[in-house]
Parts: C-alpha cells; structure tokens; sequence
C-alpha cells in the first residue's frame, strides 16, 4: 500500500486493537467517507505503529488475515511496531483467578492472533513483561 500520509502518521500511529479492524472495515463501505483502506495503508506504512491491547478482540479469521499481514508488512519492511497484550506471547496458556475463586485458562497471543503473526512478532520484538506491576486504573481508582 502506497498512500499519501500526513507527516504526523508518517511517522507514528497509534490504534486501539478493538477499534482497528473496525476502521479497516468501515473503509470498504463507500457511505462511510474514509478514503479507501485508509486505516490498513496508515497501519502499515506509518515510522511507529503502536497496537494497544492486542488480542483483546475476539478475532475472527478476516481479524487474523488483517492483522497478519499488517505485521508481515512491517516485518519485511523492517518498520517497528510496539504492542502491549494482556496475553502471553510464548504461546504457553496462563491460568488466573476469579474473584469468585475459579480458576480460568487464559489464552496465549498465538492462540489468539495466529502461529503466523506471532512467530514474526517474537523475531522482531523484545518482549518487556510488566506482570506484577499494579494497574493503574485499579490504583487510581481508590
């Protein structure tokens, strides 16, 4: 993709991983105004591309599609991405507590994103674990 950006999303672009796909989708419906695959191009060709909360979506296969090839993109373009996830990025799933006490399996950011994705995440990424750390909506929020 080859679309002019603003020198602002040239050089940085931030998207929440709920609102992306869909924006990428809203580009496909003529009504909506948006230039066409704005979203996808801007995610793809912009210096920084940070992913917020990635895998918090459900992801259905075009979610999967859309998300491996903007990584793959990025990947063989030699562009940086930073994520933050929830998830395990190891692929081993995690188990947590309720507040009722029942352990739930968590999933993995491979289970969630796909073998594909993730395997170039943990190529060209340095994973930076902030488990533990409190989180500040909980703090702030006393």
């Amino acid at each position: 993709p080859s679309q002019a950006l603003s020198e602002e999303e040239h050089w940085r672009k931030f998207f929440h991983f709920q609102d992306l796909p869909v924006r990428i989708r809203s580009t496909y419906d003529t009504a909506s105004g948006s230039g066409e695959r704005e979203a996808y191009s801007s995610a793809m060709e912009c210096g920084v591309l940070l992913l917020d909360d990635l895998g918090s979506h459900r992801v259905t296969e075009w979610v999967e599609d859309i998300v491996t090839s903007i990584i793959t993109y990025r990947y063989n373009h030699r562009k940086p991405i930073i994520i933050t996830t929830n998830l395990d990025p190891k692929g081993m799933a995690l188990a947590y507590v309720t507040e009722g006490g029942k352990e739930v399996a968590k999933k993995s950011l491979p289970e969630v994103i796909g073998l594909r994705a993730s395997s170039r995440l943990d190529e060209m990424c340095r994973y930076v674990n902030l488990f533990g750390v409190a989180d500040y909506r909980t703090k702030h929020a006393r």
